[in-house]
């Protein structure tokens, strides 16, 4: 059972792309109202086998979540969750709009059935959805607003 949100924005895949690797420079731009810090622990952003670790807010409890990145591409990457050890999987995927925009999608899925399982219940789904709206969100205005930036330079 996937769980998903999606945000059009108007900036092309190549500068959201380039919005997620400076995250490694830039680590402070992933804080936002459920994600209190981001940090890469092991390898860097865009290479498979990198770690990296964010603290995040459910149910309005902090917790520290551990994840590494199964796949990149051009067209976005996927990661899996480290810790706690759950069998749940994330992709963020970057596909361009006929206008030149781009359209971010961040889907979450259990990689077996224990975690199809647990992300199919009702308080579970509803606080990852949450979770995942919020994100994609929040990487839409700090994209767009990373762009107004470069147009006032």
């Amino acid at each position: 059972m996937a769980i998903s949100a999606s945000v059009r924005m108007g900036a092309p895949p190549a500068r959201v792309r380039a919005w997620f690797l400076d995250l490694e420079a830039h680590p402070e731009r992933y804080r936002f109202a459920t994600h209190g810090g981001f940090a890469f622990v092991r390898g860097r952003f865009g290479q498979v086998g990198a770690q990296f670790e964010t603290r995040e807010r459910f149910f309005g409890l902090p917790v520290r979540l551990l994840f590494e990145l199964t796949e990149v591409g051009s067209d976005g990457f996927r990661f899996r969750l480290l810790r706690p050890s759950l069998p749940i999987q994330g992709r963020f995927a970057l596909q361009p709009t006929p206008d030149g925009a781009t359209t971010l999608s961040l889907e979450v899925t259990g990689l077996t059935r224990w975690g199809a399982l647990l992300l199919s219940l009702p308080l579970i789904r509803w606080a990852v959805r949450r979770q995942i709206a919020r994100e994609v969100a929040h990487v839409k205005a700090s994209v767009e607003a990373d762009a107004g930036q470069a147009v006032l330079r």
